[in-house]
């Protein structure tokens, strides 16, 4: 969310509010140059979709207070542009969760980002044309993460991993 909103491609920041939700795939961003870094975080050890529910307390404090990312609900929705009932509510906010949930389903999973990283790969030019980074929190998080002491996860990123990497020396 923070590099769609520098980008202005987040509802509430910028002309250009609308860009994002009003397009067919929101993950496709235009490409300007001849590269596209593209950014993971926070799988916490999910292999499958499931059911995920934001939090809806303000953890902000102090400075950070009421900004994001530390708005929920209803507040958050408004601060960037996004209807309720939405997919984006669901994504995004607590707001309705039962609900939203058996209208839209189960989110996240390693099928789910392998899809999305395999096309932006190509929307971009090919692999050469990439750079994948993964933000963190990936190893930890699910029961099959704790049981196998990350290797489940360690295995799904070595697939997603192999899946763009040409054999290459690396020096």
């Amino acid at each position: 969310m923070g590099a769609g909103s520098a980008a202005g491609l987040i509802g509430g920041c910028g002309n250009d509010a609308d860009k994002l939700s009003s397009q067919d795939n929101m993950y496709e961003v235009a490409k300007t140059g001849n590269a596209r870094i593209l950014h993971i975080t926070d799988t916490h050890g999910n292999l499958l979709p499931n059911y995920f529910r934001e939090p809806n307390v303000n953890l902000g404090f102090g400075n950070t207070f009421g900004k994001l990312p530390h708005v929920v609900g209803n507040k958050l929705l408004k601060k960037i542009g996004v209807k309720p009932d939405s997919l984006e509510a669901y994504a995004f906010t607590y707001n309705n969760f039962e609900e939203l949930a058996a209208k839209y389903g189960k989110t996240g999973g390693f099928g789910q980002i392998k899809t999305v990283l395999d096309s932006l790969r190509e929307s971009a030019g090919g692999v050469q044309n990439t750079l994948t980074v993964d933000g963190g929190d990936t190893w930890q998080g699910s029961g099959t993460s704790l049981w196998t002491r990350g290797a489940d996860m360690v295995e799904a990123s070595r697939i997603v991993a192999m899946s763009f990497c040409e054999p290459r020396s690396w020096v």
